[in-house]
């Protein structure tokens, strides 16, 4: 008896006038082919200048390329970019992965919060997640996670000796989570976020004859997508 999950597809976050806050994507994972490294002090070399580029250690590299999958010509994957850029850098290839990306940034960072994988708390609180799950940390990505994270679906199925499908036992088709519509207009939002120059505080602009919120900004903000890749240490000391 053999099983399969169907992992939805995570709900969009849009202003009032569909503008993308909070979308489905995908960025570029860098990653290195081990044959391409060379052996000896120059594999070392090459190592070092990649792990540094790329802002981790060489011991990580070195720690994913020993994985027991890895290959001569595998793509061993290192870190997933933030931004879409792709550096050249001496060894290191990319391949696109799926990921959350906030195409406003600082903007509206403060508002629209970010998302994270789950930790094994997160699962103690609820058993319905599972460790390669990805929920809301903060900001109305938390606020509407039951909603935006959609249900899971899946397959029971029955597999012969030779690992071929005989039969399903059961399907249950997963349902993406739900584009969740906000009364932010991303114009104001920006012209807000923008007015306050270097400042440091807050605006929020309403509609007074339907009490919609058509911007909320706060400064200092940062860059949700930083750490939705996973956010250096450096850079995190600095937004602290």
């Amino acid at each position: 008896i053999r099983y399969t999950v169907a992992r939805p597809a995570r709900g969009e976050i849009i202003d009032r006038n569909g503008v993308a806050l909070a979308e489905n994507g995908t960025r570029p994972q860098a990653g290195v082919i081990p044959n391409t490294l060379g052996t000896g002090a120059l594999r070392t070399t090459k190592i070092a200048l990649i792990a540094n580029a790329l802002g981790i250690t060489p011991s990580f590299v070195e720690s994913q390329l020993a994985q027991s999958w890895v290959t001569d010509e595998s793509f061993v994957p290192l870190k997933t970019m933030p931004t879409l850029d792709k550096p050249v850098i001496d060894g290191v290839v990319y391949q696109d992965v799926a990921s959350r990306v906030y195409p406003y940034a600082d903007i509206a960072a403060r508002l629209i919060g970010y998302v994270g994988k789950v930790t094994a708390e997160d699962i103690e609180k609820n058993s319905a997640l599972s460790s390669n799950d990805i929920i809301g940390r903060t900001g109305l990505e938390r606020t509407f996670d039951d909603r935006l994270r959609g249900t899971k679906g899946g397959e029971i199925y029955i597999e012969t000796a030779k690992g071929e499908k005989r039969e399903t036992i059961a399907t249950v088709e997963a349902v993406d989570g739900e584009t969740i519509q906000l009364t932010i207009d991303t114009f104001l939002q920006r012209s807000a976020y923008e007015s306050l120059g270097t400042g440091v505080g807050s605006t929020v602009v309403t509609e007074p004859t339907t009490g919609d919120i058509l911007a909320a900004v706060s400064k200092p903000s940062f860059n949700p997508n930083l750490f939705v890749t996973g956010i250096s240490q450096s850079q995190y000391a600095i937004y602290n």
